[in-house]
C-alpha cells in the first residue's frame, strides 16, 4: 500500500479461503484505499468481502484503514490487547504519542526546531488512522489461534518494535507474516512508546524484549516470512544474525560517542548517522536511548538528570552483549 510518508510503502496480507482474512490494511488515504480495492478486485474479491482484520500493530501505516474496512464488512479487526485502545481511539492515541515524544525529546537535548518537526510529523500520521468501533475489535493475546484461510494460525507477541506486536504462524508449512519485527530492506526500530514503564512500574527494557522476540523467531522453522516492509525473507536467521550484528555495532558506536564527549541522546544520534528530521526523529531518539540505557545497565554508561536533559557519560569496563 503507497504511504503519505514514502519509503518502500506498507505490506498487507490476503488470507484467502474460509474467513477471508486481511493481515495489515494501510493508512487511512484514498490512495491506499483505492490500492487495496483494485488489489482484492485481481483476486476475485470486494471490500465487502472481508471477514476478519488481523492489526500486526496498531501504527498508522498497518492499521489506518481497519475501521472504513470493517465498518463497511461487518468484520472484526483482531489486535493485541496493548494496541486495542489506539485502535480505539486513534485521535486521543495520537495526542499521547505526540506527548510523549515531545518529552523524549526534550530530555534528548533536542533542539526546539527539531522538536517542533517531529510533533507535527507524528500528528500527520495520527490523522491517516479511522477509529475501530470497539464492538468490532477482539483481544489477541500471546497463544491465542485465528483462524483464516481455513487454516490455524498461531499468535505470537513479539514486542520491541512496539508493545503490541505480533506476528502469525503457520506451524505445518512454516509460513510466517512477520509484521515490523525484521525487514530485508529496513532496520527494525524500537518506538518511542517502548520507553514507558513496563506494568507494575518495572523499567522499560525495549532492547531486551526486542532481543528476546529475535531470538525466539530465529528457534522457529521457517519456510517464508512476509514482512511489513519491502521483499520476504527466506533465510530468517541469517537475516536476525546480521541485526544482531548491527546492533552490537550500534552498541560499540553510541559506547564510543559517550567516550569522545558526546552526553545526550541528541548528541549520539548525531554521531550514530541516525536521521535527526521530522518523524524519523522519534525513531532515532527511541533507539538511542535505548541503546544508553542498555549501557547503564551494564555498567558500561552512567546516566542523570540535568534539569531536564538526561546526561550519560562512558565507564571503563562493564558487561558486554548483547
Amino acid at each position: 500500500m503507497p504511504a503519505p510518508w514514502g519509503g518502500l510503502g506498507v505490506n498487507v496480507f490476503l488470507i484467502p479461503g474460509e474467513r477471508l482474512t486481511l493481515v495489515d490494511t494501510g493508512p487511512a488515504t484514498p490512495e491506499a484505499l483505492d490500492a487495496l480495492s483494485s488489489a482484492l478486485a485481481a483476486e476475485g474479491h470486494r471490500l465487502s468481502d472481508l471477514q476478519q482484520i488481523v492489526v500486526t500493530h496498531a501504527h498508522a501505516g498497518h492499521c489506518g484503514l481497519a475501521g472504513a474496512l470493517a465498518d463497511g464488512a461487518d468484520a472484526r479487526v483482531l489486535v493485541h490487547v496493548a494496541g486495542a485502545d489506539a485502535l480505539a481511539d486513534p485521535i486521543e492515541a495520537g495526542r499521547a504519542r505526540s506527548a510523549r515524544a515531545r518529552v523524549a525529546a526534550v530530555r534528548a537535548g533536542a533542539p526546539d526546531e527539531a522538536i517542533t518537526a517531529l510533533v507535527e510529523a507524528l500528528a500527520a500520521r495520527a490523522a491517516v488512522v479511522a477509529p475501530v468501533a470497539s464492538g468490532r475489535l477482539a483481544r489477541l493475546a500471546d497463544g491465542t489461534r485465528v483462524r483464516a484461510g481455513g487454516v490455524d494460525w498461531a499468535v505470537l507477541h513479539t514486542p520491541g518494535h512496539s508493545p503490541d506486536h505480533v506476528c502469525l504462524l503457520h506451524a505445518a508449512s512454516g509460513a510466517f507474516i512477520a509484521g515490523d519485527l525484521f525487514s530485508r530492506e529496513l532496520p527494525t526500530a524500537t518506538m518511542l512508546e517502548m520507553l514507558r514503564p513496563q506494568p507494575g512500574g518495572t523499567p522499560a527494557r525495549p532492547l531486551a524484549l526486542l532481543l528476546a522476540s529475535w531470538r525466539r523467531v530465529g528457534r522457529l522453522r521457517l519456510s517464508i516470512a512476509w514482512t511489513g516492509h519491502g521483499e520476504p525473507v527466506r533465510a530468517h536467521r541469517l537475516l536476525i544474525a546480521r541485526r544482531l550484528a548491527g546492533l552490537r555495532g550500534r552498541l560499540v558506536g553510541a559506547r564510543a560517542a559517550l567516550a569522545s564527549g558526546a552526553s545526550t541522546a541528541w548528541e549520539v544520534a548525531g554521531s550514530l548517522d541516525l536521521q535527526r528530521d521530522g518523524a524519523s526523529l522519534a525513531a532515532s531518539l527511541a533507539e538511542t536511548f535505548a541503546l544508553c540505557e542498555w549501557l547503564r545497565d551494564r555498567g558500561q554508561a552512567s546516566g542523570g538528570r540535568s534539569g531536564e536533559v538526561m546526561r550519560y557519560q562512558a565507564i571503563a569496563g562493564g558487561r558486554r552483549g548483547p
